[in-house]
């Protein structure tokens, strides 16, 4: 049901296709319908600052009460691009399992356009489902998965071996229980194992730790340090700011 393709002039198109069409190229100037190519003469220009609004997304925090927070594009590109913790390339394969009204879609879209991997949409009766899930990451190859912290302690104990074979696996929304972080190691492989926190306000993640076999050891999971081109603070009863990392 694609309301439009856009393809290059040479790309042949089956006639069974229906799909309004609109080609690009670089050397034919008709630009009349949307079945002739477009030429563009020179690169677009655009006056979008890093401090715009990319996106707003609602969130109830800890009030209850809804609110809309307007993520500026600097807050996407620090999240996706040299984090730190995630780093991608052409060979990388993420997952798209997020509700496009929660902020984890910012990590499955973003992460890998911007960083020349490749999205894979899973469609949510496939997510909520753990074995047709495992099924569809090893059908796709699917490098990275971002879970919340409630499916990721269902599914370690489910689908472990299959989740085993990612190269980053990360959750977030809740406070993580290492057992369930254990479980996954248990299961071998070399699956980056991140918890990760941040409210929507900063965009997505504000900070991450990886789990490691010496992390079993700890009372309680920590919520690590901050992520490439973030400083985080602890304040104290005064709320004043103390800085407490910088990455």
């Amino acid at each position: 049901a694609a309301k439009l393709l856009i393809t290059n002039e040479e790309r042949h198109i089956p006639d069974q296709i229906q799909t309004p069409l609109l080609r690009i190229s670089d050397n034919y100037e008709d630009t009349e319908g949307l079945q002739g190519p477009v030429a563009f003469s020179k690169p677009l220009q655009s006056a979008t600052s890093s401090l715009d609004t990319a996106y707003i997304m609602y969130t109830s925090g800890s009030t209850g009460r809804p609110k809309g927070v307007m993520v500026s594009h600097r807050g996407i590109a620090r999240f996706v691009i040299n984090n730190g913790f995630a780093p991608m390339d052409s060979d990388d394969r993420v997952a798209f399992v997020s509700n496009p009204a929660f902020d984890h879609n910012t990590f499955d879209v973003w992460t890998p356009l911007l960083n020349g991997a490749r999205v894979v949409i899973i469609d949510n009766d496939t997510y909520l489902d753990p074995y047709r899930l495992a099924a569809a990451l090893d059908h796709h190859q699917i490098t990275a998965l971002l879970f919340t912290t409630a499916l990721f302690h269902q599914y370690a104990s489910i689908i472990g071996p299959s989740l085993s074979k990612l190269k980053y696996l990360a959750c977030a929304g809740e406070q993580g229980l290492i057992e369930a972080f254990a479980e996954m190691q248990r299961h071998g492989g070399n699956v980056r194992l991140v918890n990760a926190y941040g409210p929507t306000e900063v965009t997505v993640h504000s900070t991450t730790y990886e789990f490691t076999s010496d992390s079993s050891q700890l009372d309680r999971l920590p919520i690590g340090r901050p992520i490439s081109n973030t400083r985080t603070y602890v304040l104290d009863k005064y709320r004043n700011p103390v800085p407490v990392g910088v990455v």
